[in-house]
């Protein structure tokens, strides 16, 4: 007989039943929804969470001379590195921290050495960059790291790792055109829109001279790693990576050799020697003096050595070649010559007589010879640099005229030598609007007078000098200076070279650029010329001194210059030298031009 009270007990397990089947059904409809529908997001923001870009520096890349000599280099930098999920300890960080300070402590024991992280710098860096190695230690020498080796090198969690670091094996020379590197300021990991490194360590970076204007090129490309990290932020595992690649290598115009006779020549004196070439703008020597040794800013500089440069009344830091103006003196005396002759104002012929001054606007104005030169023609003037005719030879010219020729000479411009804008300066070519702008006053015949001998508002650099003198040697091609021959790529060796770039031609009359070269040939080689005591046997060159007063009139301070150009009948060299306060340029110019074509034109040696 059927059972009246089983019917509701049915009823109640078939609802379970149902339920149970629903609740299934809701569940593998959820997972299918987590596993499947939406996996890829949910992988994405999973390896969004653990998975860090690192950045592997570049080494950078070297500079040579023009004969391969290196300039420039990079050397094995040893430090010794904890890594930090090895050392981890379970709970809170700080326990991770004190594990780190204790193993340092033990490390600075057993090697002998300070430590260069202190506490704050551990727990800095085990909160914010664990997954980078901490450098405990940095570029320490082969006797700790063979202490390292023979007793340390089995400590969990502790390494040796090699980093490039600068190193520039000639020291000071040419330490203003190369320039120096330092720690970069802000890496590109700081940049989302170009990288997306999480962490980076800041790449050597140039700060001055070529290191800083090719930095991009020296730089190299960085390589990479992806790291898997846990939920407590340390390393898991390498995921994947690419190795960095190098940088490209500089090559120069500078000789090494030219440079350190450049170098010798000025001595302790403060001053620039340039020694170019005429035909190409090449730079082969650009010395700065005084100097200071590249290797004291790498990896940085210390507060102690950055005082002593900046406070040195000397200057060293400045790079006179291409920042300090000078004002040319009779160097610029050609000038003048070439505006009167071209312009047809004056002839070779015209005679001027020197009685040692002249009378302009109630002012005596003397030449260098206070009892005259007598009558002279403008050969002789340059070859004994008689004021009084160049005074005579300005006014008949017009300001005008000789501010129009030295501009197209390059003079009142920056050169573009490739040591950029904000290094190279541009000198001061005045004229009367100039002048009515800066002091309010218009130009006046006595200002003519003093431009006319290189004085008064005018400044110029000596690179500005050397490339209007290599114009002059070269026939009236006035070249860009240059200071960087190519670009080589270490992976395949291919060179990109850079090729001479000529900023103006000069249609001089072939007559007046004779008579120019020389008078110049006869301030070497003429009996009364002013740069005779720097004659050297069987070596014909043309060249022209230089004084000019700066300062308060009467303390007696002179720039010296003497620029030259050599060998006279085809020029290979311009040499272009002025030394910050010195005597006479006859005197205390003329012995170093001396010394300089005496090492480039060697008795029995190359040319």
């Amino acid at each position: 007989m059927r059972n009246p009270e089983a019917t509701p007990e049915l009823i109640r397990v078939t609802v379970l039943f149902a339920g149970m089947l629903v609740m299934f059904l809701v569940i593998v409809a959820w997972l299918w929804d987590l596993q499947v529908v939406r996996n890829s997001a949910f992988m994405s923001e999973l390896n969004r969470q653990s998975v860090r870009r690192v950045r592997i520096p570049a080494w950078r890349g070297r500079i040579f001379d023009r004969a391969g000599v290196c300039l420039a280099d990079n050397r094995p930098s040893y430090s010794i590195a904890l890594y930090l999920e090895e050392m981890r300890q379970s709970g809170r960080l700080k326990r991770t921290i004190d594990r780190v300070e204790a193993v340092v402590q033990e490390l600075s024991v057993q090697l002998g050495v300070a430590p260069q992280v202190n506490r704050t710098q551990i727990e800095k860096h085990v909160r914010e960059q664990r997954l980078l190695p901490l450098l405990a230690f940095k570029d320490v020498g082969d006797a700790v790291v063979a202490k390292w080796a023979e007793k340390l090198g089995d400590i969990p969690g502790v390494d040796l790792v090699i980093d490039p670091m600068r190193t520039y094996p000639l020291g000071a020379s040419a330490g203003h055109t190369i320039g120096y590197v330092g720690r970069g300021g802000q890496t590109d990991a700081d940049d989302p829109v170009r990288f997306d490194y999480q962490f980076a360590e800041k790449e050597m970076e140039g700060k001055s001279g070529l290191e800083k204007i090719y930095d991009e090129a020296l730089q190299g490309t960085p390589g990479w790693e992806l790291l898997r990290i846990d939920a407590f932020q340390f390393k898991h595992k390498v995921e994947e990576g690419a190795k960095p690649q190098p940088g490209r290598d500089l090559l120069l115009t500078i000789d090494s050799r030219l440079q350190k006779l450049a170098e010798d020549v000025l001595g302790r004196e403060p001053g620039s020697l340039i020694i170019s070439d005429p035909n190409t703008g090449e730079v082969l020597a650009m010395a700065s003096e005084p100097r200071y040794d590249l290797n004291d800013f790498v990896p940085r500089i210390s507060s102690q050595r950055w005082a002593e440069l900046t406070r040195d009344d000397r200057k060293p830091l400045l790079n006179r070649p291409v920042q300090q103006y000078y004002a040319p003196g009779s160097t610029f005396k050609m000038v003048v010559a070439l505006a009167a002759l071209t312009n047809n104002r004056s002839t070779p012929e015209v005679v001027h007589h020197c009685i040692g001054h002249i009378e302009v606007g109630g002012t005596r104005m003397h030449c260098a010879v206070r009892t005259g030169h007598g009558d002279l023609q403008l050969r002789g003037a340059i070859e004994r640099s008689c004021n009084v005719y160049f005074f005579d030879l300005g006014r008949d010219t017009g300001w005008d005229h000789i501010q129009h020729m030295a501009e197209s000479m390059g003079f009142g411009h920056r050169t573009g030598i490739e040591l950029g804008p904000q290094v190279e300066k541009p000198g001061i070519l005045p004229g009367d609007t100039w002048k009515r702008k800066e002091y309010g006053s218009r130009w006046t015949e006595g200002d003519t007078c003093n431009g006319s001998i290189g004085q008064g508002y005018l400044s110029v650099t000596p690179i500005q000098m050397a490339a209007a003198i290599g114009c002059i040697a070269n026939g009236g091609k006035l070249m860009r200076p240059r200071l960087v021959a190519g670009v080589r790529d270490p992976a395949t060796d291919l060179v990109e070279r850079t090729q001479p770039e000529v900023l103006n031609e000069l249609a001089w009359p072939p007559a007046a650029l004779k008579l120019i070269r020389d008078g110049m040939y006869d301030v070497i080689h003429a009996d009364h010329g002013t740069g005779r005591s720097a004659r050297v046997p069987n070596v014909q060159y043309a060249a022209k001194t230089g004084t000019a007063q700066f300062g308060q009139r009467g303390n007696n301070q002179y720039h010296a210059w003497m620029v030259a150009y050599a060998p006279f009948e085809s020029p290979k060299y311009v040499i272009t030298l002025v030394l910050d306060s010195s005597d006479a340029a006859g005197v205390s110019a003329a012995p170093r031009m001396k010394r300089v074509i005496e090492g480039l034109f060697p008795p029995g040696g190359p040319s």
